[in-house]
């Protein structure tokens, strides 16, 4: 776990939790996870999402003041590392030498925090996120915690998210600086046609893993050539590139997206290429001319009648 900050995240949380009249809050979103724990929840993505029944939750409010991260042991390691929180519950996914039910493991430990809190005793106001609460824990919560009243944690956490603290400040600017270096790289890669989107692409992600130090979470498109007519923006197509970004800096999962567009030079028609050569035979002849006596430098000769004849 950190060394002992100020989470200012959870303070603004559990202000908007205590004007919406609520005991404690179970967490289930990512955004929200990681905005009031400090834990960067992974994209769930790969075999450690696929082993583990449940996400991870963060609960807080009135009832846990220093909040608790319930999280699948696989993560538990980056978890007590990262998390703000005073506790931290793991639940099992899964183990190559010995069975493992994690979906009992995840509702486990769901009561027994909710248990630890104080909310299996008389009733309570718990504050859920209606749009990412997985319906087995709804599911608990109706058989073991029946007098505890249900409301919308969302739009209560979403105000509180809207003025920044010091700390997501910076954040956004490094998540900003990293960004930036991606547009510049497609400012640069795309002065000469001929490379395609996967190159393109894996130069200037490369670039921003360099510049954060690891690999980070790089979403959106890129887009070249003919495909720009196709997109939503811009209106009409050109001979552009178009990549709309957003990358999130590590502890926190601060984004930040930008598109941009970049002109590439034009490649050399083939009429262009025909009057190029043309200017250097013309070239080539004035520079001949005064060895040969041709009457008009810059030319070719007109052969004679009776030479064709």
């Amino acid at each position: 776990m950190p060394e002992s900050h100020t989470n200012d995240e959870l303070s603004r949380a559990h202000a908007a939790l205590a004007a919406l009249g609520c005991d404690a809050a179970l967490l289930s979103s990512l955004a929200n996870v990681t905005y009031v724990s400090g834990y960067e929840v992974p994209i769930p993505i790969g075999a450690g999402a696929e082993f583990a029944y449940g996400v991870p939750l963060a609960l807080c409010g009135r009832a846990v003041p220093a909040g608790c991260l319930i999280v699948p042991d696989g993560g538990a390691a980056a978890a007590r590392e990262q998390s703000r929180l005073a506790d931290l519950l793991a639940f099992d996914t899964f183990d190559g030498f010995s069975a493992k039910d994690s979906h009992a493991s995840f509702i486990a430990r769901i009561g027994e925090a909710l248990r630890q809190a104080g909310l299996g005793h008389g009733a309570a106001v718990l504050a859920v996120e209606f749009r990412s609460l997985p319906h087995v824990v709804s599911a608990l919560l109706a058989a073991e915690f029946p007098n505890i009243k249900l409301v919308d944690a969302g739009p209560a956490l979403q105000q509180a998210r809207m003025v920044k603290t010091d700390r997501e400040i910076e954040l956004l600017r490094r998540a900003v600086r990293i960004g930036d270096i991606g547009h510049h790289a497609l400012a640069e890669l795309v002065r000469d046609a001929g490379r395609d989107e996967f190159a393109i692409w894996a130069e200037l992600t490369s670039r921003m893993y360099r510049a954060a130090g690891h690999e980070i979470p790089v979403v959106g498109e890129l887009v070249t050539g003919p495909r720009t007519c196709v997109v939503a923006y811009p209106s009409r197509a050109t001979r552009r590139s178009w990549i709309s970004a957003s990358a999130s800096t590590a502890t926190g999962r601060i984004a930040a997206t930008r598109t941009s567009s970049a002109a590439w030079r034009r490649a050399p028609s083939r009429r262009a290429t025909r009057a190029h050569r043309r200017r250097h035979v013309r070239r080539q002849w004035t520079r001949c001319a005064p060895a040969t006596g041709h009457p008009t430098p810059g030319t070719p000769p007109r052969p004679h009648s009776s030479a064709m004849a």
